[in-house]
C-alpha cells in the first residue's frame, strides 16, 4: 500500500466521504467535479500547492491559510473575481483570552 492509499484509508476512517490524492490527480479539477469546495483549509506550508487549489473553490468559497510558506500564493484577479473567491489567513496557536485579544485590537 503506497502513501496515498494509506492516507485515503485514514481519511475515510476519520469520516471523510471523499479523498483526493493531489499527487495522483488534478485536485482542483476533482473538487470542481464535486461542485467545488466551500472551504479549503490550507495546512501544508506550500504556496505552490495552495495556488493549485484556488480553481477548486466553489462560488463564494474561501481558502483559509494556516500553513506558512515564504513564497507568495499565486492567483490572478480573474480567478478571485469570477466566483467571488476569498483567500484568508489565520494565525493559529494564539490563545484567545481577553488579555491577548486586546493586544491585537486596532
Amino acid at each position: 500500500m503506497d502513501a496515498g492509499q494509506r492516507t485515503a484509508s485514514l481519511a475515510k476512517k476519520l469520516g471523510a466521504n471523499v479523498y483526493i490524492d493531489s499527487a495522483a490527480t488534478n485536485a482542483a479539477a476533482e473538487l470542481k467535479k464535486l461542485g467545488g469546495a466551500r472551504v479549503i483549509l490550507a495546512t501544508a506550508p506550500s504556496s505552490k500547492a495552495m495556488s493549485a487549489l484556488i480553481d477548486g473553490l466553489a462560488d463564494n468559497g474561501t481558502m483559509l491559510v494556516v500553513g506558512a510558506a515564504p513564497e507568495p500564493i499565486e492567483a490572478s484577479p480573474f480567478q478571485l473575481i469570477q466566483g467571488r473567491k476569498n483567500i484568508q489567513g489565520w494565525s493559529s496557536g494564539i490563545p484567545t483570552t481577553p488579555k491577548t485579544r486586546s493586544a491585537f485590537q486596532i
